[in-house]
C-alpha cells in the first residue's frame, strides 16, 4: 500500500518541549518543529535493543511521510508531576528523565516543575502549538509537504496529494484525564473547572476524537492500571488509585464527553482504565447510553492472553502474550467489535509480549531473520484477535489498526524503529497472514487473501472507524 493511518502517536512531545529552550517550530531543522527528522543512527538502536528507550524521534512529520503514513491520531498529554516528586530526589530523577527518557531540555524541565505549571494550561498549550502549524507549507527534499488538522471524516476524505505536494491528515486525542486539570499534586482544580475545562476542549476548531479517562497516577476521574516496570514504580509509586473504580466526577466527565449536541461528542479511550472501571463502563454503555450507538476504543495496547477479568494476573505457560491487566482481555475484544469500535495495536514489544516470547524472539542472525521474527509479535495479536471473532461469528479481521505510541517513550520493537519503517512492516505482516491463511480454519466470511488482512490492519479498519466516528 502507498498509505497507512496511526490512530495513536505523540509527535509533538518532544518537539514541543524543545519549544522551552528554543521555540524555532517554523524551521524544520529545529528540534521544535514537528518535521525535525532524527533518524535512529547505529547506536540509537543498539541503547533502544538494550536500555530499552529511544533517544531518536519515532514519530516526527517527516519520518511519518517517508514512511508513508498519511493519517496520524497525535496524543497531547500533560507531563504528569509524580515522575518529577520521588524517591531519588528531584535533582538526580529529573536528569534521568532528561537525559535518558524523554529527551526534555532543562528548561522544559524547569517548567514542569515551577509552581506555575498547570495540566489544562499545559494541554491548551500543546494544542495551540500544533494549530499554530497547521497547513502551514515546508520543503522537505525537494517537495512540498504540510500537515492540516481535520474535523470531521469529510475533510480527511477530500484530501489530495499530487507528486509536487505530500499533505497528512492529523487529529487530536488526549492522554491522561489528569490533563483537564485533575489530581494535580499540591494543586487541584474544582469540579465546576473541570467540567469547564472538558466545555473548553468541546469547542476548540479541532476537537479530540477521543481521551482516556486516566493514565499512570491517580487522577481523581477513574482508578488505572499497572503500567509502569518494577523499578519506575519503585521511584514513582502507581498504587494510590490503582484498580479502582470510576469516581463521581469520572462520571460527570463521561457525561459531557458523550453528549453529542452539535456533533461534540469526544469518545472514551478504555486504555489505562481500570478492570473495575472498564466493566462499569461497558454496564453504562449497555444501560445508560444504550441505543446511542457509541464506538468503544482501545487505542494502542494488545491482548493479555487471559480470557476473563476474573483471570486477572493469572500465569499462564507458554503465553505469547503480556499478561499485565492493562492488556485487553478476550471477552472485550467482542463488546468493542459489537459496538464498531477499533483495537489499536501498540509497538512497544515490552507491551506486545510475554517475556518468553520476547526471549524466544530475539537472537542473532540476519536483519531479514530479525525481521520476520519481531513482526510477529504484532501478527500474534492480529491473529488471535481474529480467532475470538470468528468464534463469535463475527467479521475477524475489521477491528485492529495500528495504534503504534511512537514518541510516547516506548521501547520499540527491533527492526521496525518508527514510523519510517510502516513499508516494512507490511510486508513481512504479509507474510505471516500468507502462512496462517494456509492452514486457517475460520468461518466462510473470514477466509480472505492474506493482503486484504493487512490492507485492513494498515489503513481500511482505522479508515472505517475514523468515517464511523468523525461526522
Amino acid at each position: 500500500m502507498d498509505k497507512y493511518i496511526d490512530l495513536h502517536c505523540h509527535s509533538t512531545l518532544r518537539p514541543f518541549g524543545n519549544t522551552f529552550k528554543n521555540d524555532d517550530r517554523y524551521n524544520i531543522k529545529s528540534k521544535s518543529s514537528v518535521w525535525y527528522y532524527d533518524k535512529p543512527s547505529v547506536a540509537d538502536k543498539f541503547i533502544d535493543i538494550e536500555a530499552g528507550f529511544a533517544k531518536y524521534s519515532q514519530a516526527d512529520f517527516t519520518t511519518a511521510s517517508k514512511g508513508n503514513v498519511t493519517v496520524l491520531g497525535i496524543s497531547l498529554y500533560s507531563p504528569e508531576l509524580e515522575f518529577f516528586d520521588n524517591k531519588l530526589g528531584d535533582k538526580d530523577f529529573d536528569k534521568w528523565i532528561e537525559n535518558l527518557i524523554t529527551s526534555y531540555s532543562k528548561q522544559r524541565v524547569a517548567e514542569i516543575t515551577s509552581p506555575n505549571y498547570r495540566y489544562f494550561d499545559e494541554l491548551q498549550a500543546q494544542y495551540k502549538y500544533l494549530e499554530s502549524l497547521h497547513s502551514k507549507t515546508v520543503v522537505i527534499d525537494g517537495v512540498n509537504h504540510k500537515f492540516v488538522m481535520i474535523n470531521k471524516f469529510d475533510d480527511f476524505k477530500d484530501i489530495k496529494t499530487s507528486g509536487n505536494e505530500k499533505i497528512l491528515a492529523v487529529f487530536v486525542n488526549i492522554e491522561g484525564g489528569h490533563s483537564l486539570g485533575s489530581g494535580q499534586p499540591n494543586f487541584e482544580n474544582t469540579e465546576v473547572q473541570i467540567l469547564k475545562n472538558v466545555d473548553t476542549i468541546k469547542k476548540w476548531k479541532f476537537k479530540p476524537v477521543y481521551l482516556t479517562l486516566t493514565h499512570h497516577f491517580i487522577n481523581k476521574l477513574a482508578g488505572h492500571c499497572r503500567s509502569l516496570p518494577d523499578a519506575v514504580n519503585f521511584l514513582a509509586p502507581q498504587q494510590p488509585g490503582m484498580n479502582e473504580t470510576i469516581f463521581p466526577l469520572g462520571l460527570k466527565v463521561i457525561d459531557k464527553l458523550l453528549d453529542n449536541t452539535n456533533g461534540k461528542r469526544i469518545l472514551i479511550d478504555v486504555k489505562h482504565l481500570s478492570i473495575e472501571g472498564r466493566k462499569l463502563y461497558y454496564e453504562l454503555l449497555q444501560t445508560k447510553y444504550a441505543n446511542q450507538n457509541i464506538p468503544i476504543i482501545y487505542s494502542h495496547g494488545g491482548l493479555n492472553g487471559l480470557k476473563t477479568f476474573d483471570d486477572a494476573w493469572e500465569i499462564i505457560p507458554k503465553t505469547k502474550f503480556n499478561n499485565w491487566d492493562i492488556g485487553l482481555f478476550e471477552e472485550e475484544v467482542p463488546i468493542i467489535a459489537k459496538s464498531k469500535g477499533i483495537i489499536g495495536l501498540n509497538m512497544d514489544e515490552r507491551v506486545m509480549s510475554s517475556k518468553k516470547e520476547l526471549e524466544e524472539t530475539k537472537g542473532n542472525g540476519s536483519r531479514f531473520k530479525m525481521k520476520t521474527k519481531f513482526s510477529k509479535l504484532i501478527w500474534n495479536h492480529i491473529q488471535r484477535i481474529a480467532e475470538i471473532l470468528d468464534e463469535k461469528a463475527l467479521p475477524a479481521w475489521d477491528f485492529t489498526s495500528l495504534g503504534t505510541d511512537f514518541d510516547g517513550q516506548i521501547n520499540a520493537i527491533n527492526g521496525f524503529w518508527s514510523l519510517e519503517y510502516m513499508n516494512d512492516l507490511e510486508s513481512f505482516l504479509n507474510v505471516h497472514a500468507q502462512n496462517y491463511m494456509k492452514t486457517a480454519n475460520l468461518k466462510p466470511q473470514n477466509m480472505i487473501p492474506a493482503n486484504d488482512i493487512i490492507q485492513k490492519f494498515m489503513y481500511k479498519n482505522a479508515e472505517g472507524f475514523l468515517k464511523r466516528v468523525m461526522v
